[in-house]
């Protein structure tokens, strides 16, 4: 499905030069699950997060060769990809193995593909205001949970960034500014990759 869609739109824009791999979805359980459920749960986010940056990659990789002007692939990782949080339960393993994934995939793409001027990097969000960070069980379980917060918290004084917020980062990682930077986990996370 992906090769076919980057197929079409390369066929109708005439070329490819700018890669964003940005699907993700991060399950919540607030209760114990079976070890099938826990499965299941490991399998959904792997395989949206991790195999679909991957099935993304592979679709455009060879338009972007095709074009012999290089490009740039951009993959939206998550601070959990940095650090090592999400929790034991409900997909939260899952989701932070998945974003470490994506940087693994990332450092590899950007060896290889760096001859052939394709910059390779990956964006790091912290909380932003999208459904995956303001959807209605995240709240309920925030508002029955309040010490459940405060390590998800970033140094600088906001909660939750706007979408534009990580555009703009992306926006810069994909222009002539940044021709030379590749292979790179850009946090774009109000400071909470850095914090102790």
């Amino acid at each position: 499905q992906v090769k076919a869609a980057v197929d079409a739109g390369v066929e109708h824009f005439g070329r490819l030069d700018i890669v964003l791999a940005n699907a993700g979805i991060a399950p919540l359980a607030f209760r114990q699950l079976s070890i099938e459920e826990e499965l299941a749960q490991w399998r959904a986010v792997t395989g949206v997060n991790l195999d679909g940056a991957y099935h993304t990659a592979w679709a455009a990789i060879p338009h972007l060769l095709a074009g012999n002007r290089g490009g740039v692939i951009i993959f939206t990782s998550s601070t959990a990809g940095i650090k090592g949080f999400g929790g034991l339960q409900g997909g939260g393993l899952g989701y932070a193995a998945s974003k470490h994934g994506i940087v693994g995939l990332m450092r590899t793409l950007a060896n290889a593909l760096a001859p052939l001027s394709i910059r390779v990097n990956t964006v790091h969000p912290t909380a932003v205001n999208t459904m995956m960070a303001t959807n209605p069980d995240m709240t309920e379980f925030l508002e029955k949970n309040p010490g459940a917060g405060p390590h998800l918290q970033n140094p600088m004084p906001v909660a939750m960034m706007e979408p534009e917020d990580v555009s703009a980062a992306i926006a810069y990682l994909v222009s002539d500014e940044a021709k030379y930077v590749t292979g790179v986990t850009f946090p774009v996370d109000a400071g909470f990759c850095n914090k102790v």
